[in-house]
């Protein structure tokens, strides 16, 4: 018999990607064509933590998932489950969404070296744009490939069990510890360089307030505090229930692990609207596009009801 919730947290995750879809992609829409020429390079790294948070949620979008605990399995529900036909196609989709999880963590950490660059060498920043990019997507190249070669220990084939749309874990032993302990580390990695530039920015930032051009400043702190505040979003609805939902993973007969995980996987799917929302409203050329836009729509709506009030006054 399945569980109560297991209807609402499907519908829930269906709504949620009716909703984030349209919003998501008008986000990623606007950086890419909207972004002032003053902060181009800046927005090459939205970008990144754009579509890779965009990824995920599409995979998640269609393929659920739904865990089966104490059993050390996930369930693959969604409008698309029926294409898992194997336990290792099973496997795979599971691993493309810590993929984009991997990368979308990555993008947003990238950032905050390459804001402390801006800061030290702006003159630079033009010319070595192109260098940039390319160590970005060699970082994203080594994280995928350091995934991949711990996750494919964890996966084990418990034949008591019907392995129709499930993927299963091993619960001991080295197989487990090594991606886990590895996903760990990477995460912790990943706060520190995070708190170490945010640390060294503001210090910066501090002690340039009388030698650099004070719009220059103001400029660069307002992008900071702008950077800083996503982290936050990213980190506090992505980051932490991601990770509250991994340790059930590791622990599935701790007390509720079940409805933990599936609200923090409810959660993690909603972060990324939150993210995109507070990105438009923060930008001010972003608010202005979606003002004019928002204009031309009513325009367009009073124009379309005037028209039919014509046509039922006048029929023909």
């Amino acid at each position: 018999m399945g569980d109560w919730y297991e209807t609402p947290y499907n519908r829930i995750l269906d709504v949620t990607a009716a909703i984030h879809f349209p919003i998501k992609l008008f986000a990623i829409y606007i950086v890419a064509f909207k972004t002032t020429p003053q902060f181009r390079h800046h927005s090459y790294f939205v970008l990144n933590v754009l579509v890779w948070n965009f990824l995920g949620n599409l995979l998640l979008s269609f393929m659920h998932l739904y865990p089966v605990y104490p059993s050390t399995c996930i369930r693959l529900d969604g409008p698309l489950s029926y294409l898992i036909q194997s336990e290792t196609s099973g496997h795979f989709v599971f691993a493309l969404m810590f993929v984009c999880v991997i990368n979308v963590s990555l993008a947003l950490v990238i950032t905050f070296p390459y804001r402390y660059f801006v800061l030290v060498r702006p003159q630079a920043t033009k010319v070595c744009t192109v260098r940039i990019l390319k160590i970005c997507v060699v970082l994203h190249i080594l994280a995928t490939g350091l995934f991949f070669a711990t996750y494919f220990s964890w996966p084990e084939t418990q034949e008591n069990l019907d392995f129709s749309k499930l993927v299963c874990f091993h619960s001991h032993g080295w197989q487990k510890m090594l991606p886990v302990t590895s996903f760990y580390v990477y995460l912790a990695l990943l706060v520190l360089i995070t708190l170490i530039f945010t640390i060294v920015l503001v210090v910066k930032l501090y002690f340039s307030r009388l030698s650099n051009n004070i719009k220059t400043l103001k400029i660069q702190r307002k992008l900071l505090w702008r950077l800083i505040v996503q982290a936050g979003i990213i980190i506090g609805l992505g980051g932490t229930p991601l990770l509250i939902a991994v340790i059930t993973v590791d622990y599935p007969n701790m007390p509720y692990a079940k409805p933990i995980c599936l609200a923090c996987i409810v959660v993690v799917a909603n972060h990324g609207t939150v993210y995109s929302l507070a990105l438009i409203s923060m930008v001010k050329s972003y608010r202005t596009v979606l003002l004019e836009l928002f204009v031309i729509f009513r325009k367009s709506k009073i124009t379309f009801v005037k028209s039919a009030g014509a046509v039922n006054k006048n029929p023909i």
